[in-house]
């Protein structure tokens, strides 16, 4: 994690603001910036605005600087997160095998698959993972390093994806609902759970948002698709019968804090376990 970090630390720092990246007068004058309105740094600004603001676009990663400062500042977060994740649901040791084979869509920098490695140093029997990212993004491969680099994917196109025993969709669902692709996004999951073997766990990772379609997108895995749901937890915001409450690895947030600016509050995610059954 660190080399990643340093990395992006070095490409943010040789990289220019692109002018086009400028966010735009008409929504600063609308006040329509959260929590940012007297920030001069247009990264910032950006990724705030990327998380916050439904205007088509701005849910876009086309930019490595934007990419860079993504990693820097979200990204030891979204880490701990998934680390807490397979610590309090040990998915990994329910699987009967050695190597596991894990497939994640939209897998941006990897952060499932950091976790994943610093989970397995952990535990014993040794296990090892065959970890397959897709994301359709091709300045991430600018950015990751000896983490995952991800292959350049559109998921609405058909493609044979059998074989894994863990699907991870991290914060893909709330990136295509802000792109106006989220009818889309379905049919292609659909076709992607079909691949799946029985038995296999779908892990649903993204913002504590319904207008992000948090809870349709739980009912379609789970009363149209028939995936049985295991558990939900979350960090922060909504929370309702049957949540858990997860905490932060603060180890290792902590360590990372000292070098780099990286963000150690806790997000708005919710994570849901499902698997598929016969």
């Amino acid at each position: 994690m660190k080399k990643l970090l340093e990395h992006c630390k070095y490409l943010d720092q040789i990289l220019q603001v692109k002018q086009e990246c400028q966010l735009k007068d008409k929504v600063e004058q609308e006040s329509q910036l959260k929590d940012n309105t007297n920030c001069n740094d247009p990264c910032v600004k950006c990724l705030q605005n990327t998380f916050y603001l439904d205007i088509e676009g701005l849910a876009k990663y086309d930019c490595v600087k934007k990419l860079a400062r993504y990693v820097l500042t979200y990204g030891p977060l979204y880490v701990s997160e998934i680390y807490s994740f397979l610590k309090e649901t040990k998915i990994i040791e329910k699987i009967n095998k050695d190597i596991i084979n894990i497939l994640s869509l939209g897998s941006g920098f990897g952060p499932d698959n950091i976790a994943i490695e610093k989970y397995l140093e952990g535990i014993k029997p040794k296990k090892f993972s065959n970890y397959i990212g897709l994301d359709i993004e091709k300045n991430w491969r600018y950015i990751t390093q000896n983490n995952s680099s991800p292959i350049i994917y559109d998921i609405f196109k058909k493609k044979n994806l059998k074989g894994y025993d863990i699907l991870f969709l991290n914060k893909i669902v709330s990136s295509i609902v802000k792109n106006k692709q989220y009818g889309e996004l379905k049919l292609s999951i659909q076709r992607i759970l079909d691949d799946l073997p029985y038995d296999a766990y779908v892990v649903f990772n993204d913002i504590n948002l319904e207008e992000l379609k948090r809870d349709d997108f739980h009912n379609f895995l789970t009363n149209t698709y028939g995936l049985k749901q295991l558990d939900q937890f979350y960090f922060d915001g909504y929370c309702s019968a049957g949540f858990k409450k997860l905490e932060l690895d603060r180890e290792f947030l902590d360590n990372l804090k000292q070098d780099y600016p990286c963000k150690d509050n806790v997000n708005k995610t919710i994570i849901f376990l499902y698997q598929k059954r016969e």
